[in-house]
This record gives C-alpha cells, sequence and structure tokens, in this order.
C-alpha cells in the first residue's frame, strides 16, 4: 500500500488539539536505530520542531539493530539511520510514494491500527533545497556526488520527479 505524504502527515499530525489527529493524540514516543541513532534522538533541530507544535516527545532510546526495532511496540515514530534505511523496509505496511520511489526509509510512524508507515524525509527536504537553488528551471542533466547510498539515492529521487 502506497500512501501520499500528505495523507500520511495529516493521519500522523502530532498535535494535542488537532481536527486531523485522527491516529494520534498524545505526543510521539521516538526512538532511533543505525549508527549515530543516540545522537539523533538529542537533535536541537527535532526538539525544536515538536516545540514548535507545543510537544514534548518521549525518547524511549535508541534500538541496537533493526530486528529490536521491529520487535519493540513502545514507540510511535523511529528515525532510521544509515546503514539500516534500505533494509526497514520489509518492515513497513505502507510507504509514501518518495519512500518506495528510493527505496530509502528515513522516518517510521506506527499508526493507531498497528500499520508502519515508511517515510522518506530527505527526498523532500532535496526538493525544497533544488526548489530554492533552481526555481521553475528543470536541469537537462544533473551530477549527484555523495559517499552515502541513501542521500545520494533521496537526492536522485528529488531531482527525477521534479
Amino acid at each position: 500500500m502506497v500512501v501520499s505524504t500528505r495523507e500520511l502527515i495529516e493521519r500522523f499530525e502530532f498535535t494535542e488539539a488537532s481536527s486531523l489527529s485522527r491516529e494520534r493524540t498524545t505526543p510521539p514516543i521516538l526512538t532511533a536505530v543505525g549508527s549515530v541513532a543516540g545522537k539523533a534522538l538529542e537533535s536541537p533541530l527535532l526538539t525544536e520542531r515538536f516545540t514548535e507544535r507545543g510537544l514534548k516527545p518521549k525518547s524511549i532510546g535508541p534500538c541496537a539493530s533493526v530486528k529490536e526495532l521491529s520487535s519493540r511496540a513502545d514507540w510511535s515514530l523511529a528515525l532510521v539511520l544509515s546503514p539500516h534505511k534500505q533494509a526497514v523496509g520489509e518492515m513497513c505496511d505502507v510507504l509514501t510514494p518518495l519512500a518506495k520511489q528510493a527505496g530509502v526509509i528515513d522516518t517510521i510512524l506506527r499508526g493507531a491500527d498497528g500499520k508502519l508507515y515508511g517515510v522518506n524525509t530527505n527526498i523532500s527536504g532535496a526538493l525544497q533545497a533544488i526548489s530554492s537553488l533552481l526555481g521553475d528551471t528543470k536541469p537537462e542533466r544533473c551530477l549527484i556526488l555523495g559517499t552515502w547510498m541513501g542521500r545520494t539515492r533521496a537526492c536522485g529521487g528529488g531531482v527525477a520527479s521534479r
């Protein structure tokens, strides 16, 4: 099953009193998996985004592996970091179109129905950066240099979907 990112955001609006809070009515319970999972959970940017929405998410700490992540049911939002961004796709029940296209998932949301929704936020970020640099101009060719497969694939997906 594939759902749009907009639909997913509406279904998982993490606000205390939002009419869009069909799936969640409480702040998210965070975990992460990957090489810098602990640091990601302490990210000032992440904290700032939740604070802007008046939320205080609870962190249950990082998972040591994808197997541990998939076996735990005590989280509602998981940050996925390298080297697990492709491996977690198999555990997701639903993917956004960009996550499916890139084959890379960097965020997983657990729905009230128990389903796991895989999202690629890197592509959205890449698209915003590309749009701010190029405006409406569509490049004929594009060279993407990178050492991290997930980021490189995400940027490639962002350029291709323009």
